[in-house]
Parts: structure tokens; C-alpha cells; sequence
């Protein structure tokens, strides 16, 4: 794991999906997916479906 996949699984958790961050990054939203995926490989997680059953809200 690599900060900058943190910073990609941060980003993502505050915009509320891989297309906001990857907006709010400047980078295409398969690299966010990337990223984020080898964190919930590493872990065992299931970081992205976690947030919509959560009701965390996206940022607008």
C-alpha cells in the first residue's frame, strides 16, 4: 500500500464515488478504481460498497 492510494480511498470517500474524485484529482476515474482496489485486496475490505450502505453523503 502507498500513500497515494490512500489519498485516492480518501478522496473518494469524501466525493462519494471514484467519478467526483477522480474529477477532483485530475485523473481518470479507472486509476481511482485502481487504487482503491488494491487497498481492499491488501485488507480484505470492501471499501466502496461500504460508503452507499452506509448512507454516507457525497459531497456536491
Amino acid at each position: 500500500m502507498e500513500i497515494r492510494d490512500l489519498r485516492y480511498l480518501d478522496a473518494s470517500a469524501k466525493a462519494g464515488n471514484f467519478t467526483r474524485a477522480a474529477k477532483d484529482l485530475r485523473v481518470n476515474p479507472a486509476t481511482i478504481s485502481r487504487h482503491v482496489g488494491r487497498i481492499e485486496d491488501e485488507l480484505g475490505a470492501a471499501f466502496s460498497c461500504a460508503w452507499s450502505s452506509l448512507g454516507l453523503p457525497a459531497r456536491r
